[in-house]
């Protein structure tokens, strides 16, 4: 079963033998005339890796499981794929089958997901064959395909569910062109969820964001908090200072921070906390992604210190398909392969590449001339570059012109004050005021030329156009500049960072 392109378009090819007891993984380079073949290592003797997964420690599989207690472990669910023989099992008393159909696919896809991480991480680092064998591509830029092995007693509708399972683990899972995708990244201390689009693969990714960026405060820091409350109130000192502190270091400890990844049944109540509210962001989020684009989402992309919870992933997952509004079910859930590191590698790539190129901007940006030195009235009108809620690509620039009057006699200098706003671009305001910041002054003369020439014509005034221009850069620096035939800007605003443009 192949779920990718043919060999010729394929930089790399990798056979998947899903056994009831063993799993073996394959790969060759379709390039050249003897393609070479190599075996990724698992179990020492057969070279496989274990088909079992661990009950109850969501990061343990294959190897890690060996030395577990039997009834600590699921093994043997292949063959419950076929639900005749998962009847059988029921119906002779198999004390390790499943209880259910469901709860088979579950455990067959979280063990594919282990095993799809695995040669994600593991496969581009063989010392033999690495990323020179790649031609110098990253793995998110290779084209892979997959051909797993299914068994001959299955059916065609046997298969489709295996087909299922195996793209829900993530294999063959790539983007295409148009696809939308939710990016949650569940950080420390917030959560951020953004839209965005795939714009185009060749050459290189890109993507636009689709709506504004929504956030909320719930992240690992908050699971801390709760679990510090909890241990001062086990300890009986939720008010002894000694006590809250000795608290406050069990939950900063190692200990606890490698157990809330790993998780047990003991620390529900600290994430269900947090999840519920990253569940209700989200569905406000979806709801206002229906009003403004109307699409379906294809791929929820999970990243952030605990983006990387195999339980929050479960959670997600339920909610994706069950109690998510019916324009996301059917989305396929991805967990970045080193999800506490996702930003960090994003804003390198980003930056080499510049994959998100079209924005859409947070904040309102606009300006006011005004004379040197002068203070202005609330309610000056303000002309407006740039509004909230605005698409925007990296780079491009907003200009607005205006006509400055000057007499023979008069200052030549003047200057342009800039503003910013945070309310809805439907309820922007049109004056200075309320609800609006200045964030700096430009200082704009006249040059030595235009003075002559106002001289030699005994005009008593001219009118010199000069335009204003503003520019957002691709990490969301920005500066705003004069230009003119006949104007000198002798202060650039500095650039400010504003990542939320």
């Amino acid at each position: 079963m192949s779920n990718m392109s043919s060999a010729s378009q394929t930089d790399v090819c990798i056979s998947v033998d899903f056994g009831t007891t063993f799993t073996g993984v394959g790969w060759m380079f379709p390039t050249g005339l003897n393609p070479m073949f190599y075996v990724l290592p698992g179990e020492s003797v057969t070279k496989k890796f274990p088909t079992i997964l661990a009950k109850h420690e969501p990061k343990k599989w294959g190897l890690h499981c060996q030395n577990m207690e039997e009834e600590d472990k699921w093994r043997a669910f292949k063959l419950y794929l076929d639900q005749a023989q998962l009847r059988k099992a029921h119906e002779c008393g198999v004390s390790w089958a499943p209880d259910s159909a469901d709860k088979v696919l579950e455990i067959a896809e979280q063990y594919l997901r282990h095993l799809h991480d695995h040669i994600r991480r593991e496969l581009p680092t063989m010392n033999r064959h690495g990323p020179m064998s790649l031609e110098g591509k990253s793995w998110s830029d290779c084209k892979i395909e997959f051909i797993f092995s299914v068994p001959t007693t299955w059916d065609w509708a046997q298969r489709a569910a295996f087909k299922e399972i195996v793209r829900k683990a993530g294999f063959g899972a790539n983007f295409k062109k148009n696809d939308t995708i939710l990016s949650i990244d569940m950080g420390g201390g917030t959560t951020d969820i953004a839209f965005v689009e795939v714009e185009s693969l060749d050459p290189h990714k890109k993507v636009k964001l689709l709506q504004q960026v929504k956030g909320v405060d719930s992240g690992s820091m908050w699971i801390d908090k709760d679990f510090e409350r909890f241990a001062a109130d086990e300890l009986g000192g939720s008010k002894d200072a000694q006590l809250k502190r000795i608290s406050h270091e069990m939950s900063q400890g190692m200990v606890f921070q490698h157990k809330k990844l790993m998780f047990s049944k003991n620390h529900e109540e600290f994430f269900d906390s947090q999840f519920g509210k990253i569940a209700i962001c989200t569905a406000d989020a979806l709801n206002d992604f229906l009003d403004s684009v109307q699409k379906q989402v294809d791929h929820v992309v999970l990243s952030g210190g605990l983006g990387g919870s195999e339980y929050m992933l479960t959670k997600l997952k339920g909610w994706v398909s069950g109690k998510g509004p019916h324009w996301i079910k059917g989305a396929t859930v991805h967990v970045c392969p080193e999800p506490q590191l996702a930003v960090t590698y994003g804003l390198l790539y980003n930056c080499q590449k510049t994959i998100l190129h079209t924005r859409i901007a947070r904040v309102s940006i606009g300006v006011v001339p005004k004379g040197d030195a002068e203070g202005l009235p609330l309610g000056t009108e303000i002309c407006w570059l740039l509004r909230r809620g605005q698409k925007r690509t990296t780079g491009q620039k907003y200009s607005k012109t205006f006509a400055k009057s000057i007499k023979s006699k008069g200052n030549p200098k003047w200057n342009v004050e800039v503003f910013r706003s945070d309310d809805d671009s439907r309820y922007l305001p049109n004056m200075t005021g309320a609800g609006v910041e200045s964030i700096g002054v430009l200082s704009v003369e006249f040059t030595g030329n235009l003075k002559k020439r106002i001289f030699l014509l005994k005009s008593r005034k001219i009118e010199v156009p000069y335009e204003v221009n503003f520019q957002v850069d691709a990490v969301g620096d920005y500066r705003v500049d004069i230009s003119g035939d006949h104007v000198n800007s002798l202060t650039l605003l500095d650039p400010i960072q504003v990542h939320d443009m």
